[in-house]
């Protein structure tokens, strides 16, 4: 009879799976807290999977991992491999995660390698709450990517992303209005 596989013990499989229980007993075991565990092309990390969901599938559980990985230390300021932080990753998880983040001591304008800041990646998501978080958090809305679009620019290439009440309220956060 063939054996039951067993599951993965790494901290990437118990974000990924929303295993806080998996999540602290290997952290309490001395799991190096931004390593995912496994062979990943594009650098994640277990902070980066922990906001790596869209808002609202951002729930407690998901909340708690990122805290419990903030609280071991997880570094903020880690890169993936297109320049990418935990932060850009947040935006799609909203508020919650951003403002976690923040917290944290992220940088609120860290630029991946094509110059796009977590503002500009809210943008183009469509996140509402992200976008005040990150406004609220000092975002700078003039921020320029690679090829020179502001966020304000973006906004108005993303209109469809939009409610129309939504884009008057982003407009007034970017005082594109």
């Amino acid at each position: 009879m063939p054996s039951k596989p067993s599951t993965p013990r790494t901290l990437g499989f118990a974000v990924w799976s929303d295993n806080v229980a998996l999540g602290r007993e290997l952290l309490d075991a001395g799991a190096p807290v931004d390593n995912y565990g496994s062979d990943t092309v594009t650098d994640v990390t277990p902070l980066m999977e922990s906001v790596n969901e869209l808002e609202p599938f951002y729930d407690a559980s998901r909340l708690v991992l990122t805290h419990l990985l903030l609280s071991a230390g997880a570094d903020v300021a880690r890169r993936d491999n297109t320049g990418r932080t935990a932060l850009h990753y947040a935006v799609g998880a909203g508020r919650a995660a951003v403002e976690a983040l923040l917290a944290a001591g992220s940088d609120v304008n860290a630029a991946g390698d094509g110059g796009a800041t977590p503002l500009h990646e809210a943008i183009v998501r469509g996140n509402v709450s992200a976008i005040e978080a990150l406004c609220q958090g000092g975002a700078n809305c003039r921020a320029q990517d690679d090829a020179g679009r502001t966020p304000v620019d973006l906004l108005s290439e993303s209109t469809d992303v939009f409610t129309s009440e939504e884009l008057t309220d982003v407009n007034l956060l970017l005082g594109s209005t």
